[in-house]
């Protein structure tokens, strides 16, 4: 979802205002602190991960090794991240985070993959992905 330019220069506009006016800023900061300890369980259940993947983000590290599926780079070289292979991840309607589904990627396998998921046709990088897995 692309965000019109002219959205982008109020939003910016409005950040500005808040950060040149001390008492803007000093609310702005106090509305901050109330709502993070109004929701502070919930911020830290989703940061623990508890709640994203299904609660199997810990799991799908310790079978994978820590490192990509396809490269095998562990996690000090790049960002390791959890890929959904049948694509019905966070954005999707029902999510699939069966730790069958799930496949740790390095940053740049991850880009990979989703580019060659915009393809018309990827079988054969499908195939491969869901052979590693």
């Amino acid at each position: 979802m692309k965000t019109s330019k002219k959205v982008r220069d109020s939003a910016k506009k409005s950040y500005l205002k808040i950060r040149s006016d001390p008492k803007r800023l000093d609310k702005f900061r106090a509305y901050k602190r109330a709502y993070y300890r109004k929701n502070s369980a919930k911020i830290i259940e989703y940061q623990i991960n508890k709640v994203r993947f299904g609660g199997n983000k810990h799991d799908v590290f310790k079978r994978d090794n820590n490192q990509c599926q396809i490269c095998f780079v562990g996690k000090k070289g790049k960002n390791i991240l959890i890929h959904h292979i049948d694509g019905n991840g966070r954005g999707s309607k029902t999510p699939n985070n069966d730790i069958n589904n799930l496949i740790l990627l390095c940053q740049s396998c991850h880009s990979v993959v989703h580019k060659f998921n915009k393809l018309k046709d990827n079988s054969i990088f499908k195939k491969l992905v869901k052979e590693l897995s």
